[in-house]
């Protein structure tokens, strides 16, 4: 599903409103504006013990996004990606509270001692998508926290000091 459906609904998207000869009536030159897309990946930089499969397919939708966005740009369609680390999303209350707990405990590697939060993951769909990133392509935004800097001989330290941006 994670790659099948992201390639089937990209290719649908492109065919059917940013492709070739959907240009404006009656025109003889392409004036569509510049279009994007950005796919959701998860934090798959070093594997995803127990559950390969998903982490496989996930890797798999990062090369579709660079192939993409190759493919695509002459037609002016950026195409991007964004990587999120551990989230505090309101599908954790469905989960049982040890479960929970483990989640909330990966805190501790990321190096803003804390989990991201889903208005911080809409924050970087919303700027991929934006002309400000215009100039940006093929790329996997991680919103991770820095989780992916974690290193265990230098891990990170307890502190506050890069609270959460909550748009609520």
């Amino acid at each position: 599903t994670n790659l099948n459906a992201t390639f089937q609904m990209s290719q649908t998207v492109f065919t059917q409103a940013m492709q070739p000869g959907t240009t404006q009536a009656g025109s003889t030159e392409d004036s569509r504006p510049a279009s994007a897309i950005v796919n959701v990946l998860m934090d798959t930089y070093s594997g995803f013990p127990l559950m390969a499969h998903s982490g496989a397919a996930r890797a798999a939708v990062e090369n579709l996004t660079k192939s993409l966005a190759h493919e695509w740009a002459e037609h002016g369609v950026r195409v991007n990606a964004i990587s999120p680390g551990v989230i505090a999303s309101r599908g954790l209350e469905t989960y049982d509270p040890e479960f929970k707990q483990q989640v909330f405990e990966m805190r501790r590697y990321a190096m803003a001692n804390r989990l991201g939060t889903e208005a911080e993951t809409a924050a970087g769909i919303c700027f991929l998508l934006s002309p400000a990133a215009a100039y940006i392509t093929g790329e996997t935004l991680r919103i991770d926290g820095g989780s992916s800097l974690y290193r265990p001989h230098y891990p990170p330290r307890d502190h506050d000091r890069l609270p959460p941006f909550d748009d609520g």
